[in-house]
């Protein structure tokens, strides 16, 4: 949970963030336009954060490539008060104030924290990457009326007692899984882009506010055997994205029926498994689009589309516009 982090703390050894003009040639797929980029390597691997500061909001997009096992301190007097978003791989924080909280991937939580003292578990040989979402107070006091939790919340800020609005961290929805994804890949002049990016922050504060509660029972129960049969479809389904099965055969494979497995698949990850599959394919393609190693036709077949018709109007419909006018901006 950085924020104007200048140097870091990993298995007790300090490591300065030095400041880049451009974002390393390995870490390019991640690129914010406009962010300011930092970026340190050690025994523990590398870590990159880009940050943009709105003004009212601050966005951090942070990466960290980890060889070995290792443990990381986080520590500001500035108050935290935002959303903190995993996008890939289940890093566990222990917070000073409520104890060890452990993410999935695609999972988010909304904290307020009078000063960040925070440390993080990170394995070796995995990739984490975090989505950090600042905000002011006035901007989560205008939603009082709409969700009851929002007094609570402010009462904690005026006693500076730390709080998460969810007991765990709660699974994200395809729509703020598509915020997320806009706003990264948003490539507007730099006012425009500061606009925009404020329309995303707070579209995206909604979003969270308005998920469900992890504390409500699901009409349908699941145990602990399907709910790992679900996380190993949902990784078939990663590895496989280019191949066209059925939704019926993915949920024979997990040993559900096709209704069973698309309830199970949506309570776990808050998206459908065709909605998933979607997501999968257009965050590879948005990838190629921008390598620009491969032509559009090209890019449709590795991505599972049976036309170029077809992966076009698709990939317009996930990102707002089309391929060429992707590339196009990453000339």
């Amino acid at each position: 949970m950085p924020d104007s982090i200048g140097k870091l703390s990993i298995d007790e050894r300090i490591y300065d963030l030095r400041q880049l003009s451009e974002i390393p040639d390995e870490f390019k797929n991640f690129r914010i336009k406009g962010s300011t980029i930092k970026y340190a390597h050690g025994h523990f691997g590398k870590v990159l954060y880009q940050q943009i500061d709105l003004g009212d909001f601050k966005i951090c997009y942070s990466i960290y490539r980890i060889k070995e096992d290792c443990t990381c301190l986080f520590t500001s007097k500035k108050q935290y008060l935002g959303i903190h978003i995993v996008l890939k791989n289940d890093p566990s924080y222990s917070i000073r104030g409520l104890g060890t909280i452990v993410f999935k991937e695609a999972q988010c939580n909304l904290f307020y924290l009078p000063f960040i003292n925070t440390v993080s578990g990170f394995q070796k040989g995995k990739e984490y990457v975090c989505f950090d979402v600042f905000y002011r107070a006035n901007h989560i006091k205008q939603y009082a009326a709409l969700f009851p939790f929002v007094k609570l919340l402010t009462a904690k800020i005026k006693n500076r007692s730390a709080f998460a609005v969810y007991k765990q961290p709660s699974n994200i929805s395809f729509a703020i899984r598509q915020i997320v994804d806009e706003a990264l890949h948003s490539n507007y002049q730099v006012e425009l882009q500061k606009i925009y990016l404020r329309i995303k922050a707070s579209e995206l504060l909604f979003n969270i506010m308005a998920l469900p509660s992890g504390d409500k029972d699901s009409k349908m129960k699941f145990n602990e055997n399907d709910i790992t049969k679900l996380h190993e479809t949902k990784t078939f389904i990663e590895a496989n994205y280019e191949h066209h099965y059925s939704i019926s055969k993915i949920a024979k494979m997990s040993g559900m029926n096709t209704t069973t497995f698309k309830i199970g698949f949506c309570h776990e990850f808050r998206m459908g498994p065709f909605e998933f599959l979607v997501k999968t394919r257009m965050a590879k393609a948005g990838n190629l689009v921008k390598e620009r190693s491969l032509a559009i036709n090209q890019i449709a077949d590795a991505t599972g589309y049976k036309s170029s018709g077809s992966f076009i109007k698709a990939f317009k419909k996930y990102f707002d516009i089309t391929p060429g006018q992707m590339r196009k901006t990453f000339t």
